[in-house]
């Protein structure tokens, strides 16, 4: 019973924690198509985002993201 109860568990913490790479990785998608300028940067960001979901958002989030910020103020 032990196992079960185990088992259950884990599969609620990996579907949580799908639901949350889900959810940052549709943020950035966004982000990119809402709040970059419009030009080749744009379609770039978006594909990289897209193409490399998890991989590509992160870069995006820590290194673009906070680049752009500063640049456009939001």
């Amino acid at each position: 019973m032990e196992v079960a109860g185990a088992s259950i568990g884990l599969m609620i913490l990996f579907a949580m924690v799908g639901l949350g790479v889900f959810v940052f990785q549709l943020w950035m998608l966004i982000e990119v198509l809402m709040k970059e300028p419009a030009d080749i940067n744009k379609i770039v960001w978006f594909l990289v985002v897209f193409l490399m979901p998890l991989l590509g958002s992160l870069i995006y989030f820590l290194f673009r993201r906070p680049q752009r910020l500063t640049e456009q103020g939001g």
